[in-house]
């Protein structure tokens, strides 16, 4: 995964600034206003620059609410990718494990994003990777609202 850890960096990055807009903006299954909180601290992991055996531990007992352990499962699974091609295997395993991550699992959250990008999306999910490789150079972070 070491050549995708400045995705997951960034990708973090802009959850962590957008974490307060999640928070207000969730409203289904619960409207508990801590969607964005969950994911911010569960997907911390993500942001540091260890051995990814470490970060996917890390990422399950980093794991808050229910969003949060959804997210965690299914981004574990991304830090076993070692190459461009392993991203759609990845995104399928991911979207297992993550219906597994809590009792009571619902249509309409993430996980529907999740299965329509494991089922749908996979050659499209290559081909942006293979993009985000090329522009990564030029990936600067996005202010905060």
């Amino acid at each position: 995964m070491s050549g995708f850890r400045p995705h997951f960096t960034a990708g973090y990055s802009r959850l962590a600034a957008w974490s307060d807009l999640l928070d207000r903006i969730n409203v289904f299954p619960v409207a508990d206003g801590d969607t964005g909180a969950n994911l911010r601290i569960s997907l911390s992991p993500l942001r540091r620059h260890e051995d990814d055996n470490i970060t996917a531990a890390q990422l399950i007992r980093s794991a808050t609410g229910n969003s949060g352990n959804i997210a965690a499962a299914f981004f574990r699974q991304f830090c076993r990718v070692q190459t461009y091609s392993d991203l759609a295997g990845r995104a399928a395993a991911g979207t297992k494990e993550a219906w597994g991550a809590v009792a009571d699992p619902c249509e309409g959250t993430m996980l529907s994003l999740f299965d329509t990008l494991a089922r749908d999306r996979p050659l499209a999910l290559l081909r942006g990777a293979k993009r985000m490789k090329s522009i990564h150079s030029s990936c600067r972070p996005w202010p905060r609202p």
